[in-house]
């Protein structure tokens, strides 16, 4: 695994370990998380909390997305049309 996933997934399990106490009290919002284990930051707004995060953690790797869809992320895999 490298470095990326390794961070990627560090900031899954925090999420995922604390699912219930962060849904208490972040709800539907987009929340920053830093692969040490900790929200940064939160927003009902993804693009301010991206710019926000973007200028606090330049270059860092920080995981942004709602509870929801980083403890349940869709995965979609489609046929290419080549192979039809």
């Amino acid at each position: 695994m490298n470095n990326f996933n390794k961070k990627q997934q560090n900031a899954v399990d925090y999420v995922r370990i604390n699912e219930i106490t962060l849904r208490s009290e972040y709800g539907d919002s987009y929340i920053a998380v830093h692969p040490s284990g900790r929200v940064i930051d939160w927003d009902l707004d993804e693009f301010s909390l991206v710019k926000r995060v973007g200028l606090d953690f330049p270059g860092e790797f920080i995981l942004i997305n709602t509870i929801d869809k980083i403890v349940n992320p869709i995965s979609l895999c489609l046929d290419s049309p080549e192979a039809a």
